[in-house]
């Protein structure tokens, strides 16, 4: 077993979901139809882009339609963090059950359809090679459905071990942080690369032990993060793994 590992997020690093999110969400908070209705030149899009860096685990995206909705744009990041510090489970929880039924509905209904509104970033293809010549050195740590992130890599041609992938069930008992720090501990794993593009969920593993963080320029990462290019991240992991 290696004593290294490479942890991989997944909405924004390894494909842009933006699109998919806000056709799910927005259907599944009440607006718009079926997916063939959906208007993404419509104004809600633009804002709901802009501020996707706001989002960790799905039920989140209630917050920030209703923020949307109900403050000027400028306000958007403080209305989203009120409407946080104010919820309750009971508040959020047939949101986020309609927004994974809406998505199992969008999958089976227009696959072809729901799979264009998931565009895989060019750092995945980067990568493909290395995952498949180092399978035992990757995970994917993710607030996205584990049958979502299988079903999205089988069209890039990855295979990856779904026992591999931390997925929303896991994030909905602990944070990012205490999901690597589980990974590292029970696969003895000395020393790991975590690769988000969400500032928040690298802080959450900033007390690691052996845990390098890197975060991507590419994604969704609040204006005026340090994140790193396409070339560093990439050298990055060459180097970390030794694979020249």
């Amino acid at each position: 077993m290696s004593t290294k590992a490479v942890i991989l997020d997944f909405d924004g690093v390894l494909f842009d979901t933006v699109k998919e999110a806000y056709a799910v969400a927005t259907v599944a908070f009440g607006k718009g139809g079926g997916i063939e209705r959906i208007d993404f030149e419509a104004p809600l899009y633009r804002v709901f882009r802009k501020y996707r860096y706001l989002i960790a685990p799905a039920w989140n995206y209630l917050y920030l339609l209703k923020a949307i909705e109900q403050c000027p744009e400028e306000r958007i990041p403080l209305c989203f963090e009120q409407f946080l510090n104010g919820a309750e489970k009971k508040d959020y929880a047939k949101f986020e059950t309609n927004f994974f039924a809406t998505r199992r509905q969008f999958i089976q209904n227009d696959y072809k359809k729901w799979l264009s509104l998931n565009e895989p970033t060019p750092f995945v293809y980067d990568i493909g090679t290395m995952i498949q010549k180092h399978p035992q050195q990757w995970y994917i740590v993710t607030t996205k459905d584990r049958y979502t992130v299988l079903k999205l890599l089988e069209t890039v041609d990855i295979p990856f071990p779904a026992e591999r992938i931390f997925d929303k069930e896991d994030f909905s008992q602990k944070d990012k942080g205490e999901i690597i720090s589980d990974i590292m501990k029970n696969n003895k794993i000395e020393k790991a690369l975590f690769i988000d593009d969400s500032r928040k969920h690298l802080n959450a593993c900033s007390q690691i032990s052996g845990l390098d963080l890197m975060q991507p320029d590419w994604g969704y990462h609040k204006p005026g993060d340090e994140v790193l290019n396409r070339q560093q991240i990439l050298s990055g992991i060459h180097s970390f793994i030794g694979d020249t």
